[in-house]
Formats: structure tokens, sequence, C-alpha cells
């Protein structure tokens, strides 16, 4: 991945991001980013700041001038670095980070990016923040991302998963069928009570579909003996 960093970048970790492939150009600046890189034909990169720097970057207009700007990146992330403590009364920051923005105004400020859309992301400091970068750089050079769209397979009482457990995990899919009623049908009907149209080796001409998962899919279905 090769990356660009902004000129105005001095920290060591967040500069090493551009080497030895990589750039350092006023082109992030241009997308309201301190780090930018290309992917899947499209500008990708994150804004980031430490806590006292995203307060006062809110206050002078900084942030909301640099979110403009992100409009043309698929996603828009800022990144926040450092972790903050509060005061006995869980109002006023203390530490390095001291400032007299309430906890109630900073999350207030976090409310209005995620209103714009803006993913907010806290790192310790500037090298999880370039930890941070590579790993979601890598992740927007995928094709797909289809983690959240995978359902968990079937789970066994004893263990071993059988063909009851996986025709029960069809079933499950229905709504208003829990564990229960879907094991209750199953072993009513001794099978799922409908069938696949197609056989076992047709199934097999799907791409992607072996041998063993296309026994799998007609053994879910599979009514009596």
């Amino acid at each position: 991945m090769r990356f660009i960093v902004a000129p105005t970048e001095r920290d060591p970790h967040i500069h090493g991001l551009s080497q030895p492939d990589g750039t350092v150009s006023m082109l992030p600046e241009r997308h309201g980013c301190d780090i930018l890189w290309r992917a899947r034909g499209e500008w990708w990169g994150v804004q980031r700041k430490e806590i006292k720097d995203f307060i006062a970057s809110i206050q002078d207009g900084r942030l909301a001038r640099e979110v403009a700007m992100m409009k043309r990146l698929p996603i828009k992330v800022v990144i926040i670095e450092g972790r903050i403590k509060y005061t006995t009364s869980g109002t006023l920051m203390i530490g390095k980070w001291s400032s007299d923005v309430t906890r109630t105004q900073l999350e207030g400020m976090i409310m209005s990016l995620m209103e714009r859309e803006v993913h907010v992301v806290w790192t310790e400091d500037t090298r999880d923040t370039a930890r941070w970068t590579r790993t979601f750089a890598g992740w927007s050079s995928k094709q797909r991302h289809n983690a959240l769209s995978r359902r968990p397979g079937p789970v066994s009482p004893w263990g071993h998963v059988s063909d009851e457990d996986w025709a029960v995990h069809l079933l499950q899919g229905f709504d208003g069928l829990g564990s229960e009623k879907a094991r209750a049908i199953v072993r009513h009907f001794d099978g799922v009570p409908f069938s696949w149209s197609v056989t076992e080796r047709e199934l097999m001409e799907v791409p992607g579909i072996g041998k063993v998962l296309a026994r799998r899919l007609i053994n879910a279905l599979k009514v009596g003996p």
C-alpha cells in the first residue's frame, strides 16, 4: 500500500507510513486528510488529531472545513489520539490534554460528527494511529466485506453437528422459529418437510459447491430414511 502523507506531519510514526514507497504531498490536505492512499479506484484517507487539537479544531472551525473536504472519500474518518481522564465529578478533563470542555460537550462534538456520517476512531498514540491506518488501508483494498453478512453455523447440544442440526439451523431462518420449535418440526417429519428441486450433482455445478457441501445441503432437507 502506497501512503501519501501531508507535509505538515512531523511525527516519525505517521511520516514513516510514506516510506519507502510513499510520498509527501499536499494532496491529502485537499481531501481534508493527513494520510491518503488509493484503493479500488478511489482515494481513501484519515484525519488525525490529538484530543486537545481535536477540541481546538472544532472551536476554530478547522474540523468543519476538513470534514466538508472529505465528501469525496468513500468513508470519512477522524482519528482521535489519546485516552481521556476526568475529574472525580466526571466533568473536566485532566492530564496532558487538560481542558475546560466538559465530558458532555466533548461527547456532543463527537455526536455532531456522527450526524455528518463521520466515523470517529480512538487510538492510544501516533504509533497506534499508524497501525490502525495500515489495517484500514488493507480493509479498503478488499473487493468484498462479508463479515457481518455471514450467518453463524448450526450448534449441536452434543458437540458434533449432525444432519438434524443443519436442518434445524435451516428452519431457524424462518421468522418465528426458534431452535426448539425448529427441532420439533424436524423430528416430527423426520427431516425438513420440503426438498431440493435439484440433485447433488447439479448443486456441484455451482462454483464453490463441492461434493461434501452438496451432500450436506441435500441431507439437511432429507425426509425419512
